[in-house]
């Protein structure tokens, strides 16, 4: 949630999905995805064999829609809002 507070705040319209209440899936634009392929904290689906379950099906909603008006983003203008939120984590698993 942390990486679409960040992003909403600089204007930047990322549709995600949730799941279960602890997973979200953001949505990047077709063929950039691979650009987050270097998150292990973050997985990553991209290529002609990724899927995507979509609402309503398997207890996933939109946490925010895609917006017809808006182009998907694509994962290079994700992956700032990404790294800031991942800090955190990277540096705990450095240390340990």
């Amino acid at each position: 949630m942390g990486v679409m507070l960040r992003a909403d705040a600089k204007g930047l319209h990322t549709p995600c999905l949730t799941a279960v209440h602890t997973t979200g899936a953001l949505l990047v634009a077709a063929g950039t995805g691979s650009l987050l392929a270097d998150r292990p904290q973050a997985g990553g689906r991209s290529g002609p064999e990724a899927w995507v379950a979509m609402p309503p099906s398997c207890g996933v909603r939109w946490d925010t829609a895609p917006n017809d008006e808006l182009p998907i983003p694509p994962a290079g203008a994700v992956r700032p809002h990404l790294a800031d939120v991942l800090k955190p984590a990277l540096a705990a698993s450095t240390q340990g």
